[in-house]
């Protein structure tokens, strides 16, 4: 439920933060299935191809080269004439810390189908939002070398302390601070737990 409840927080932002624009039916049945499509298959592909074949070699493992993999899948976005290196390294970055994320929704809910169904939901904007357009070329970003290399660090931190939190949780070994805050905020019963 915790799980769920994580994820569900990245889903509101983006469909709630996105400028939706009202569709025909039949597009709006395609654009669902083309969601469910995309999220189908990378998640197939990322979490149960090759997360399965790697897990091997440990889970963390194969949880970080798995999510390394799944965000250099979206380099395809940045070739040829849209080459812009500063976008490309933060959509990869920012796409392997959200592998890491359905990795880890993926072992805790144990069903990889939450993990699809998630990625389609959190896509929204590329099929729902006006504004969802690559920028022309000739707007690209131009910043200072540690401006640029931190800046997906923020989205990364957030995806992979909430994967690690899950994981945690899922194995039994809940952080002092996670139960001093359930206690403090009446989420459990003190005497329950004693």
């Amino acid at each position: 439920m915790i799980a769920l409840l994580f994820a569900s927080f990245f889903v509101v932002a983006e469909i709630t933060g996105s400028d939706n624009i009202h569709l025909s039916t039949q597009d709006t049945v395609l654009g669902i299935i083309f969601l469910l499509g995309t999220g189908f298959s990378e998640e197939v592909f990322s979490r149960v191809f090759t997360f399965g074949v790697l897990y091997k070699l440990g889970r963390a493992k194969a949880i970080a080269i798995s999510s390394l993999l799944f965000g250099l899948m979206h380099l395809n976005l940045y070739v040829g004439n849209e080459w812009d290196p500063w976008r490309a390294y933060w959509h990869v970055a920012d796409a392997a810390a959200f592998g890491v994320f359905i990795c880890a929704l993926m072992i805790v809910t144990r069903s990889v189908w939450v993990g699809v169904i998630f990625h389609a939901l959190v896509d929204w904007s590329i099929v729902f939002d006006k504004h969802a357009a690559p920028l022309p070329k000739a707007e690209q970003w131009h910043p200072a070398f540690w401006e640029g290399l931190k800046m997906p660090l923020s989205n990364a931190v957030i995806y992979i302390g909430l994967s690690v939190l899950m994981l945690q949780i899922d194995r039994g070994t809940i952080p002092a601070w996670v139960h001093r805050f359930a206690v403090k905020w009446k989420l459990i019963d003190v005497e329950l737990c004693a």
